[in-house]
């Protein structure tokens, strides 16, 4: 039995599929905080002299969308397109139509040299705010040793563990066919910032009345209070805000050539998986 989802699923996501790696856990240290520091500030320059000259010379990106979420559902597309082989001269193949999956869209940025993708997560589910920071999403149709940069452009929230060390898991389905290892953290030059993408996001308040306080006679004794008369109910009013977005960056180079690999905020353990 499989758990509900708001679309449909496709496949099963490979990890769920085999065991659970039987090597002894090890600890794995954080990046080294000086160097996200160093990233960070670079790319944040690269970024202001990107928007800049695109301000200046009305010259945006190249941005060509290579995986849409919305437009598979709306024409109902239920078939895993990944590729049977390798197909040099097409974008990376993204996939996120299983459990716990959550990509919504992806872009190709620049030129197919760059190999530089933007990645738009869908929210959690069951949540009265939109909330973005948990990624999981199937990548395959990669070169071998070369270095891809992935932007996940709707995090929600300012700070991230991302930004003082931590790295993303990687399933490598090649390396586990070969060596029988699962998920291990990898990713290079990584970073968190905030970007220059704002949505406006509807919230609901309750605008809170001022407590009365007791009206004092002139001897100083309080006055009896009359029975209140029972009050309407707090109308909840409907505010409009500002949310600003925040970019996870982090860079990886595969190794096998047509890999299909696996890409998470933390070590998946699905509701199927729970069951086993």
């Amino acid at each position: 039995m499989l758990p509900k989802s708001v679309g449909k699923f496709v496949k099963k996501a490979f990890p769920d599929t085999v065991a659970d790696d039987e090597r002894p856990k090890e600890a794995s240290d954080l990046l080294d905080t000086s160097s996200n520091v160093a990233e960070l500030s670079q790319t944040v320059a690269r970024e202001i002299c990107s928007y800049q000259q695109e301000f200046e010379m009305g010259q945006k990106r190249k941005r060509e969308v290579v995986h849409d979420l919305d437009q598979l559902v709306l024409e109902d597309n239920c078939v895993d397109s990944a590729p049977s082989g390798f197909e040099a001269e097409k974008p990376l193949h993204f996939e996120s139509r299983f459990e716990s999956g959550n990509l919504r869209k992806a872009y190709r940025i620049g030129t197919p040299e760059q190999r530089h993708y933007e990645l738009v997560l869908s929210p959690d589910t069951g949540s009265n705010r939109p909330h973005y920071q948990w990624f999981y999403f199937e990548v395959s149709n990669n070169e071998a040793d070369q270095i891809y940069t992935f932007d996940i452009i709707n995090c929600s929230k300012g700070s991230s563990m991302f930004s003082r060390g931590m790295q993303p898991v990687i399933f490598s389905v090649g390396q586990y066919m070969e060596t029988k290892r699962g998920w291990a953290r990898g990713g290079r030059n990584i970073c968190y910032f905030r970007n220059r993408y704002i949505s406006n996001r509807e919230v609901k308040t309750t605008p809170k009345k001022a407590p009365k306080g007791r009206k004092m006679s002139q001897s100083g004794s309080p006055k009896p209070q009359k029975p209140q008369e029972p009050q309407e109910p707090t109308k909840t009013e409907r505010q409009v805000e500002q949310c600003h977005h925040y970019t996870l960056r982090f860079q990886l180079a595969f190794q096998k050539q047509g890999d299909v690999t696996y890409i998470a905020y933390h070590y998946p353990f699905t509701y199927s998986r729970l069951r086993v």
